[in-house]
This record gives structure tokens, sequence and C-alpha cells, in this order.
């Protein structure tokens, strides 16, 4: 229960933030109320029930809150105080692009600042390069010589030539 509020109040949260940053009015929404009740619930919860594990968690998110709360009305205090659309346009327009700032660094005179690329010494090619079909044979007899070390017939004959005792298997049935 008390992860689903805490999941319940940081969607809320978001929802709340995405609003304000679209610019929409948050006034009488009911996400603000849902905001409300759930946080009443948490912190009333951590009096009375002593819920220690999530008190950092609320008191971080709820200091991290009121500080995006408080940036937010500043923002809207210092818009509002503005005297005038035309200002806030003429400040907009001191942060667009200066296309005269883009002057080309290099003139390309003679040839002289070309770029090339650098010289790599050669290499010579494997002139002994298998094919397909010869690799494909040296696999195969590779696999040949692992099957057939591996075959019990020849473990039982190398075992007998050493003289190492034969070991004693169980099995059921014959």
């Amino acid at each position: 229960m008390k992860h689903l509020l805490l999941l319940n109040y940081c969607q809320s949260l978001v929802c709340y933030l995405l609003r304000k940053a679209k610019g929409l009015s948050i006034e009488g929404h009911p996400v603000v109320r849902s905001l409300v009740e759930i946080r009443l619930f948490l912190e009333t919860c951590h009096y009375h029930l002593d819920l220690c594990r999530f008190a950092p968690l609320i008191r971080n998110y709820s200091i991290k809150f009121k500080s995006s709360q408080e940036i937010v009305t500043v923002s809207e205090k210092s818009v509002i105080s503005e005297k005038g659309t035309d200002t806030q346009k003429e400040d907009l327009l001191k942060y667009r692009p200066n296309l005269d700032m883009l002057k080309p660094t290099a003139t390309a005179e003679d040839g002289a600042n070309v770029y090339r690329p650098p010289k790599f010494a050669p290499t010579l090619m494997d002139k002994d390069k298998m094919s397909k079909q010869e690799r494909n044979e040296a696999r195969r007899e590779k696999e040949r010589w692992r099957s057939a070390n591996q075959s019990p017939y020849r473990v039982e004959l190398l075992n007998d030539l050493e003289g190492r005792p034969e070991e004693v298997r169980e099995s059921v049935g014959t």
C-alpha cells in the first residue's frame, strides 16, 4: 500500500510538472488535490505509523517540490513585472545566432590547405591463404581426430596397454 501511494504521488507530481512546463493552468486541476491528499496521508502515516524508511525520501522530494515551486513563482513574478512585450521580444533577439561570426577560417588558395589523408605502410596479402574447401576439409579432419580420441574402444585399449585398473560401472537393466 505504501509503495502504491508513493508511486501515485510520483505520477501526480510528474503530471503537475508537465502541466507547469507546458504553461497550462493548474488552478482547480484534480492533480493538485490528489497531490495534497496523498502527501497529507503519507505525512500522517509517517508520524503515526513511524515509516522511517520513507521519511528521507518524502523529505527529499518535498524539499525539491518546494524549491521548484519557488523557482516557478519567482519566474512568473519576473514575467509579470516586465513592462511590455516589446522589451521581452527585444531581449529574445539578443540571443539569436550571429551569422557574421561564421566566417571561413581558412581560404583554399592554390591547394595549400587541402586535406591529405595519411599514407599507410603497404601490406602484403597472404599468398598461402586456404580456400573454403581446404578449410572445411581441415575442420573435418580435426573433428575426426577428436571423435577418434574420445571413442570408448580407443580409451579401453589404451587403459589395457597402460595397465590401468578397470572402472566399475553399475548399469540398471543390463
